[in-house]
């Protein structure tokens, strides 16, 4: 199955890589009017190994009322952010991958946050000026936080899937934090 987008990130590479499925990675770059440069980066088939893949042209009729998908990327989140805050995520970043060696937890950026899954969301994390905001997909009762890191947002407006919200501002909080998310991936078990 071929997936096409502008880029992939490593962990993107990683995360098919895992899933052991006939899953291709190519990347698009649009070139003038109505011409697209394909790229194969990526293939874990039978069939990619017996032979190279080429990059290919394709002429693009032009678009007649179709409004095109736009694609989010991690970096499109981090762009124009300090390097602490980039840091920062890189870290906790890390530490989420960390959780299932088997490579099933995904991450999947939208317009607004970067979720990670396993089977389904347990949380989603929103850039802010120099921390993130983190929501958790676990109820605020049922989740164990002895440094009081969280709040319940339920009655609340929020942008994430659940209803328990956390930030991380620094390095330091990387672990206690973790101990929350953590709680909330289980739940996906």
């Amino acid at each position: 199955m071929p997936l096409v987008a502008e880029s992939f990130s490593e962990y993107d590479k990683y995360a098919v890589n895992r899933i052991g499925a006939n899953i291709q990675l190519w990347t698009y770059r649009k070139y003038g009017e109505g011409y697209l440069f394909l790229d194969s980066i990526f293939s874990n088939t039978a069939q990619a190994e017996s032979k190279k893949s080429k990059p290919v042209t394709v002429e693009v009729e032009e678009n007649k009322g179709i409004e095109e998908a736009v694609v989010y990327t991690t970096d499109d989140h981090l762009k124009d952010k300090p390097a602490e805050l980039k840091n920062l995520f890189d870290a906790f970043r890390e530490r989420i991958f960390a959780l299932n060696v088997d490579g099933d937890i995904l991450e999947k950026a939208s317009k607004i946050y970067v979720s990670y899954k396993h089977g389904k969301n347990f949380c989603e994390v929103a850039f802010l000026a120099n921390s993130m905001k983190i929501w958790l997909d676990i109820p605020f009762s049922d989740i164990d936080d002895p440094y009081k890191l969280c709040r319940d947002v339920s009655k609340v407006g929020h942008h994430g899937t659940g209803h328990t919200e956390t930030k991380l501002s620094n390095v330091s909080e990387v672990d206690n934090v973790m101990f929350l998310v953590e709680q909330s991936y289980r739940q996906t078990l």
